[in-house]
């Protein structure tokens, strides 16, 4: 046998088992399903699932009320000392909350986006 020939029996060899051993393992995707959700989106749904489930109104978009989740809430700095006052700030933005409401989307916006802050409630 020559050198050429070991050498391309050899990658042949080589090529085909990693090729099998790559197909064996892959990514756990098999592309029949939905694709997974990222950590960010799956925090998203358990916010707007506690707000559902407190039957807050609103008249915001679910994304919406995301972003006032994620920035009027958890990056206000009256939030330490006065959740209250974050509230109320919800409310003057967004009439559509009444009082509880906009309590319920302060508490679930520390219980899932900053819990940092759960002592401030």
């Amino acid at each position: 046998m020559t050198r050429r020939a070991i050498v391309t029996a050899v990658l042949t060899l080589l090529l085909s088992t990693g090729a099998t051993t790559l197909t064996a393992c892959g990514d756990g995707d098999t592309g029949n399903g939905p694709p997974t959700k990222s950590t960010r989106e799956r925090a998203n749904d358990r916010y707007l699932s506690i707000l559902d489930e407190n039957a807050v109104l609103s008249t915001k978009s679910d994304a919406e009320l995301v972003e006032v989740g994620r920035n009027d809430v958890c990056k206000n700095e009256l939030l330490d000392g006065f959740p209250n006052f974050v509230a109320a700030r919800l409310q003057h933005d967004d009439p559509s909350l009444d009082d509880s409401e906009a309590d319920v989307v302060v508490q679930a916006a520390v219980k899932v986006f900053c819990p940092k802050h759960s002592d401030s409630l």
